[in-house]
């Protein structure tokens, strides 16, 4: 709750993109290794994107599996859906599999576009600590030494690249 409470006093929010803005292109590994390019997915329809923190995360794949049950009605629109994490593309490919995912997951090594959207921050030591006392090793499933995950944070972008609705939280649950 504390690194919680000094995530939203830093005002990460603030600036990180959001409706009304463009969508930084971007191109990023499936589970499988196959590059997707953003360009690509929006000139097809709107893109729906999902931040998520990865798949150790309990409530990230809480949100995943409710994202996989009500994917017919994303399709529907005409939109392609997005899940997003820092994880390396083995762990991606596990979490796809383990959830049952039938949409892209794709894998921001060092959140670099993360860092485009504004959404990455790092964690104190005290959640290092925490994390660890876990089992949970960010260094290993997200192939780097950094210690930073992006916010939650769902977007939708038309297919002008335009950021048509935002929704972002310092509290992934």
């Amino acid at each position: 709750d504390s690194a919680t409470d000094k995530l939203r006093k830093s005002n990460i929010i603030d600036s990180a993109l959001t409706k009304g803005q463009r969508m930084p292109e971007f191109s990023l590994p499936d589970a499988n290794g196959k590059i997707i390019n953003s360009k690509d997915l929006i000139e097809k329809g709107p893109v729906v994107i999902v931040f998520y923190r990865g798949g150790w995360c309990p409530y990230c794949n809480l949100q995943l599996r409710d994202l996989q049950k009500n994917i017919d009605a994303i399709y529907k629109t005409g939109a392609t859906l997005v899940a997003i994490s820092p994880q390396a593309p083995p762990s991606t490919k596990e979490t796809k599999q383990k959830n049952q995912l039938d949409f892209f997951v794709l894998s921001d090594v060092k959140n670099i576009v993360a860092n485009k959207f504004g959404l990455v921050f790092e964690l104190p030591q005290d959640l290092i600590e925490l994390y660890q006392s876990f089992g949970i090793d960010l260094t290993k499933s997200n192939a780097g030494k950094e210690w930073k995950l992006p916010l939650a944070a769902t977007y939708i972008v038309n297919k002008s690249g335009e950021i048509v609705y935002s929704f972002l939280d310092v509290d992934y649950k």
